[in-house]
């Protein structure tokens, strides 16, 4: 699990690892993204779920990027994060674990506006938090941005006082819930994947 970390210096990672999956090449990559794995290990039913959330093809693209480029990291190590979109857009990072839990890291409680300019790298989850490798095993990383802002994912707050919204364990549900949300509006997404081992 990644949890919150306050960020004492006030500035995030800077970006050295780079996935691009551009909305119009989403369809020719969901075979390629069936059979994805990490390191060897394949990712679970619960993780595949997310990943295999696309939609149709759409003019803009989003980046996501990593401050390691093998996407390694070790227990309690903080994950340098940033995201790009080619056009306006709203945006959502979500955390997938191998048992299906998932939690919505972007928007959180201390950084609630998603909305994204084009070209502008911004650091996720922002300035006053970073996220933190928790345990070991295989995390997914989804970037969902679309045009169409008045998604639940781009509105949702956090329970109580916790920082980030835990989105429950069904990841399958929760991606069809995501798609029939951003029905009608140009989305983009992309996936990064995060492997953490033993401290």
């Amino acid at each position: 699990m990644i949890s919150a970390m306050p960020n004492a210096v006030g500035t995030e990672f800077l970006p050295t690892a780079s996935f691009l999956f551009r909305g119009m090449l989403l369809a020719g990559l969901g075979t390629l993204m069936a059979c994805a794995v990490i390191d060897g290990a394949p990712l679970s039913d619960a993780q595949q779920a997310m990943v295999d959330l696309t939609f149709g093809p759409s003019d803009f693209a989003v980046t996501g990027h990593l401050d390691h480029p093998d996407g390694r990291y070790r227990i309690g190590e903080p994950i340098g994060l940033t995201v790009q979109v080619s056009k306006p857009a709203s945006v959502a990072v979500l955390e997938v674990l191998p048992n299906g839990a998932t939690t919505l890291i972007f928007p959180n409680r201390r950084h609630p506006e998603t909305p994204l300019t084009a070209d502008t790298p911004v650091a996720i989850p922002g300035a006053a938090t970073r996220i933190v490798a928790g345990a070991s095993g295989s995390i997914i990383l989804k970037v969902i941005a679309s045009e169409r802002s008045g998604s639940w994912l781009f509105t949702r707050k956090p329970d109580s006082d916790s920082v980030f919204s835990a989105l429950g364990t069904s990841s399958r549900a929760i991606a069809k819930d995501i798609s029939l949300s951003l029905k009608g509006g140009g989305t983009a997404t992309t996936v990064l994947m995060v492997r953490v081992e033993g401290s």
